[in-house]
């Protein structure tokens, strides 16, 4: 009869048990199971809880977010850019946060704002519900939370924007909200720092960027090349083409602009778009303007500009002021680190 199988007759697997009790591995009093759910605790407490995490990511990036002026003493030499300068020290990730934020329960609220219209709404579109209706109760109770989601993420990127170095300029600039400014800047980013070339940024680079270049100009085309001469057009996204600028920061200078034109008691802004009107008053269109004709017949060149278009082009003069004196502003702000 063959002799059973105990430890004894195996010293070598007995040896090998031996020595990862020693090293740890083994000679625990807890089952298996619970010490791996013990380990999946540990992951998922990184993973679901970054508070931890983002406190060791601000104090790495303490030398140049800092609100409490220390930032000059922990920018080094190796920190700066190779080309000169300190980096994007005005790119706030935590404002880039908010304002998407924002942007999400924007868009969600907006969606089902037109859900609740349509099942309340008569028509060939609509369903006839009453306002009564259990379902219309549920989802209007449902709207209503997301607008209130909505209205407590804006305060707290209205906050991100006060303690923000470009804040004060903000705050000092009538017409310019803290809303959209924090909405544009995450667009944005530093205004003074050229993200492409890693080096500062030129003005004409910030128009470009932010939609407010012109394209179409003489400036623009080789000798010898064809098409109208003088002034040229803002550019415009085609279907299917890759855009060299930015949309979503066009559309938020935009809405300031526009909101500089309605604010009390004039201010700056309003003062160039008085005299913008004043200046297009009697402009003609030096090429074809879709603007300004109905669709598919363009206004011709030599027409009249209508007083939409003449609006517009006072608009976008606001628009290029705003983005000159934010970009004065980050220089300076940049400069003064640099000392």
């Amino acid at each position: 009869m063959t002799a059973a199988r105990t430890p004894e007759n195996f010293p070598d697997a007995q040896r090998s048990r031996e020595s990862h009790t020693r090293l740890g591995v083994g000679g625990s009093s807890q089952p298996e199971p619970t010490r791996l759910a013990q380990a999946n605790l540990s992951s998922a407490q990184v993973v679901h809880f970054p508070d931890a995490q983002a406190s060791r990511e601000s104090q790495a990036r303490l030398g140049v977010e800092d609100q409490a002026g220390t930032e000059t003493a922990h920018i080094s030499a190796e920190s700066q850019s190779p080309n000169g300068g300190l980096g994007p020290i005005l790119a706030d990730p935590a404002l880039a946060l908010a304002a998407d934020v924002v942007d999400d329960l924007e868009r969600v609220k907006i969606a089902n704002q037109n859900r609740l219209r349509t099942l309340t709404m008569d028509g060939e579109y609509g369903h006839g519900m009453t306002v009564d209706h259990p379902d219309v109760k549920r989802l209007a109770a449902l709207v209503k939370a997301l607008e209130d989601a909505e209205h407590q993420a804006a305060l707290n990127l209205a906050r991100v924007m006060r303690h923000h170095r470009l804040g004060a300029f903000v705050k000092g600039s009538k017409g310019v909200g803290e809303k959209q400014a924090a909405r544009l800047l995450a667009s944005i980013g530093d205004p003074y720092w050229n993200d492409l070339h890693n080096r500062p940024r030129k003005l004409r680079e910030l128009y470009a960027f932010c939609g407010m270049s012109v394209v179409g100009t003489s400036a623009q085309r080789p000798v010898g090349g064809q098409g109208s001469h003088g002034a040229g057009v803002a550019p415009t996204k085609q279907r299917g083409e890759r855009v060299t600028w930015s949309p979503d920061a066009r559309m938020r200078l935009w809405l300031i602009a526009s909101k500089c034109v309605m604010v009390g008691h004039g201010g700056p802004y309003r003062a160039i778009y008085d005299e913008g009107r004043l200046k297009y008053a009697d402009a003609v269109h030096t090429q074809d303007c879709k603007r300004c004709g109905p669709k598919g017949k363009p206004a011709l060149a030599g027409s009249p500009l209508s007083a939409a278009h003449q609006h517009a082009r006072a608009i976008r003069l606001i628009a290029k002021a705003i983005l000159r004196d934010l970009w004065t502003e980050s220089k300076r702000l940049h400069e003064e680190m640099e000392k």
